[in-house]
């Protein structure tokens, strides 16, 4: 066995596996000259995730922890009888042998590859794979390996007395700004977050809720087949919880224990006015609703603004905050448009349908329907005709749609206590895929408008390189003499 570090960046990808039974008939198998008969072509795409799937990835650097598995074992019986002649013989037979170059996921060196443990940083967040990629020919019951993603969040509350952003670095820090304030008002908060746009969409992706004061969930399409063939992948961005409480679900995840502050997992910026903060401030006074108490130190990374301290704790017994969030909306959608190209024997004539004037081609391509018929009327040429399909992907299409959109709202939190810092904001991006902070609360309640789409990311479609042409089976239709 070789243990190997490996580490790779990708400028980002999409691939696509697409599986469907396609058939070509005729209503005929023997056919008089100068009669015309009908092909009839149809394609029906298979649901099954092995087969027909997408998976897009944004740039990223991966690194990966592999082995590389290299094994040549036998076993031998031998064994000794008796002969017909009366002496005794010896024999030796293989009753098992295995080698790691006969299996078919095998590389060129005969070897097996797999991953222990990975790590995928990109512009959508993190991922962490333990034991997740395996050789294929393992046994199907194989313990199946761990994938956890999560977002890479930043924040910083911007307080009163005001949070020197510059204290982080050495002298200057305290030389401009003074010792930073033990004790403050929040007044604003701004946080940036990397969103959750890789498909198909992780198990712990948040879209929001279908409608404004709804509890249903809108969830993402994961490979997901419609009627007419198209294979689609969302990350969607629905409305806000109007209402969050800790334990409604009797306390059977995380998600009962600790608040979002209404983020999804589609959102990558974040903009808060502390309402109530600034309205105490403006009476001369420290607001006594709430406030910012940092433990251990304040320290700021100068390039974010990030909050470094072992733990600032904000606490609330009313917050009301004007929030804006800035966030996404993904449809990845491809078309697959399968095609048959048609070869004949000889010169023959055909017509789309059952209308139109007769055209005398050698060859014809046509487009094939998901889920429905589609039919080419041909005349029977003297001698009869074979015609040899092939299949092709060539003119599929794949669209991106995203848009950018803006989600105003006020929100209350009720007794609330907030644990920020570097310690405490890694261990909430790792418990919730929204979560910017460790938030506690005894209720929050989010009234926000519907998104506004602030524009789209235009991006023109295109068709996916790679598929390679499948050869159906050839029809032969005789001639019909009586």
């Amino acid at each position: 066995m070789i243990l190997l570090l490996a580490s790779a960046a990708h400028a980002g990808s999409v691939d696509v596996g697409y599986a469907t039974k396609a058939s070509l008939s005729a209503n005929a198998h023997r056919v008089r000259a100068g009669e015309p008969f009908t092909l009839t072509a149809r394609h029906d795409p298979i649901a099954d995730n092995a087969l027909t799937y997408m998976v897009s990835r944004y740039p990223n650097i991966n690194f990966a922890f592999q082995y590389f598995l290299d094994l040549l074992g036998r076993l031998d019986v031998e064994y000794a009888h008796m002969g017909t002649d009366g002496r005794q013989k010896r024999a030796r037979e293989s009753v098992l042998f295995y080698s790691t170059a006969n299996q078919p996921d095998a590389d060129a060196s005969g070897r097996l590859v797999g991953e222990l443990v990975g790590l995928e940083v990109g512009l959508t967040g993190a991922e962490v794979r333990i034991f997740a990629n395996q050789p294929s020919s393992f046994p199907a019951d194989y313990p199946a390996g761990v994938v956890w993603e999560f977002p890479l969040a930043f924040a910083w509350d911007i307080t009163v007395p005001f949070t020197c952003p510059i204290a982080a670095i050495p002298k200057l820090g305290s030389y401009v700004c003074g010792p930073p304030p033990p004790l403050s008002t929040d007044v604003a908060e701004v946080a940036v977050r990397t969103p959750l746009l890789n498909t198909p969409a992780p198990t712990n992706f948040d879209g929001g809720v279908v409608d404004f004061g709804s509890f249903t969930p809108l969830l993402p399409l994961r490979n997901d087949v419609a009627a007419d063939g198209s294979l689609t992948n969302t990350s969607p961005s629905g409305f806000r919880e109007i209402l969050s409480v800790p334990g409604l679900s009797g306390f059977n995840s995380l998600d009962d224990v600790l608040l979002d502050d209404g983020r999804l997992s589609t959102d990558w910026a974040r903009l808060d006015l502390d309402l109530d903060g600034l309205v105490s401030l403006s009476r001369g006074g420290v607001n006594p609703l709430g406030g910012n108490f940092v433990f251990g130190g304040n320290t700021v990374d100068p390039a974010t603004g990030q909050n470094k301290s072992v733990a600032n704790m904000e606490w609330n017994m009313l917050d009301i905050d004007y929030a804006n969030w800035f966030h996404v909306d993904q449809t990845l959608k491809f078309e697959p448009n399968l095609q048959v190209e048609l070869r004949f024997s000889q010169p023959v004539q055909v017509r789309a349908g059952s209308g139109g004037a007769y055209t005398t081609v050698s060859q014809y391509t046509l487009d094939v329907a998901a889920d429905a018929d589609t039919t080419l009327e041909i005349i029977q040429p003297p001698g009869g005709v074979t015609i040899t399909p092939t299949y092709s992907l060539r003119n599929n299409r794949f669209i991106n749609v995203t848009n950018m959109l803006w989600t105003p709202a006020l929100q209350e939190s009720f007794l609330q206590v907030k644990i920020e810092g570097i310690i405490p904001q890694l261990l909430a991006a790792a418990l919730l895929p929204t979560n910017d902070d460790l938030n506690f609360a005894v209720a929050q309640s989010t009234q926000s408008t519907p998104p506004v789409i602030m524009g789209p990311i235009a991006a023109t479609p295109y068709s996916l390189d790679g598929f390679q042409n499948v050869s159906g089976t050839a029809l032969a239709i005789a001639e019909r003499v009586d």
